[in-house]
């Protein structure tokens, strides 16, 4: 078992920079995360995975699977490998642009996904399609470096579940350079499994219980939650790089934080009663209130129309959700994650 009493992030090879791969213990989780399953389960060894599976969800992405799937199509890991695409009820030309794709060394299969809108139910099928027994997840519209998923694997050897770097990107044109010294993301004191660049044994995943269907956002925080009291060790690894494309426009951006803040609600009335952080209604409207006085310098500001797009949308959502909830009650839905079978 590998432990530091000073860091949390514990470094299981390489160095310090780039190179290193960064291991967080459940031991080391906040307190209202840390269970007496957690404290007792020990870093696990595990064998090299007999299959790979890329599980992909999407839904009308057209315009930029073709890239992705090329950039799949260059991946440097030579061990046995698959690619699950999972489509939501795409109404353009998605399935046809998938279809007409091959991938060097790997299958590439499209399973229909359209049962039920939402990321999270793609995502559920597409593994109950897959038949690895290590499941890596990316989306549709961002990028994956040429030794990703090689990377992935290799740190899934000393974890239960893997969070790669993912970088945001405006354009495909030119990629960014990561920063040479990153840290593993975090939420809640805890790190953060990003369902747009992770990896997780099959067995970890039914054990978590999958996504939960009823989060149309932050679901992969919801599963970061899940995961964490179930005492998984999670792995950092920061040459698994993906490219994230964000929202392109101010309209489209408030109306993606709109909905984190209103299933930041949802994540603290469900986690409330083990202790998860509660934020108070004062400081709520306090933040939509400042938010709400920087209107005028985002109109004539592109430089931060964006940063308040994202601030005023998640405040508006949580302060309206809050009054929902005053005026009609709770509005916590229950969990619909369903567990996939093993294989």
């Amino acid at each position: 078992m590998i432990s530091r009493d000073h860091d949390p992030q514990v470094p299981v090879q390489g160095g310090e920079g780039q190179g290193s791969l960064l291991v967080w213990s459940p031991s080391r989780l906040p307190a209202w995360l840390r269970s007496e399953r957690s404290q007792a389960v020990r870093q696990p060894a595990h064998a090299a995975p007999g299959l790979v599976s890329v599980v992909m969800p999407c839904l009308d992405a057209a315009d930029s699977i073709r890239d992705q799937l090329d950039a799949l199509a260059g991946q440097t890991y030579r061990g046995p490998w698959e690619v699950v695409v999972a489509d939501n009820g795409s109404k353009d030309r998605t399935r046809q642009v998938v279809l007409s794709h091959t991938l060097p060394g790997a299958s590439l299969r499209l399973v229909d996904a359209s049962g039920r809108r939402g990321v999270s139910y793609a995502r559920n099928s597409g593994v109950e399609a897959a038949q690895g027994n290590l499941i890596v997840f990316v989306d549709a519209d961002d990028l994956v470096s040429m030794d990703w998923l090689d990377e992935m694997v290799q740190a899934s050897r000393s974890a239960d579940v893997v969070v790669g770097l993912t970088v945001n990107q405006r354009s495909t044109r030119r990629l960014r350079t990561p920063d040479p010294a990153p840290r593993m993301p975090q939420r809640y004191g805890a790190p953060f499994i990003t369902s747009c660049n992770m990896a997780v044994w099959r067995d970890v995943h039914d054990a978590i219980g999958g996504f939960d269907e009823a989060f149309m956002r932050a679901q992969d925080v919801d599963y970061s939650i899940r995961a964490h009291l179930l005492g998984v060790w999670v792995c950092f690894a920061p040459r698994a790089v993906v490219w994230r494309r964000p929202r392109s426009d101010v309209r489209s951006t408030f109306r993606q934080f709109y909905d984190y803040g209103r299933f930041d609600i949802m994540l603290e009335d469900r986690y409330g009663p083990v202790g998860m952080p509660r934020r108070t209604g004062t400081l709520t409207a306090k933040k939509w209130l400042y938010w709400t006085a920087r209107t005028p310098v985002a109109a004539v500001s592109k430089r931060h129309r964006e940063d308040w797009a994202r601030n005023i949308g998640k405040e508006s959502g949580r302060a309206v959700t809050r009054l929902t909830q005053r005026l009609r009650g709770p509005v916590v839905e229950p969990s619909s994650s369903r567990p996939t079978s093993p294989r």
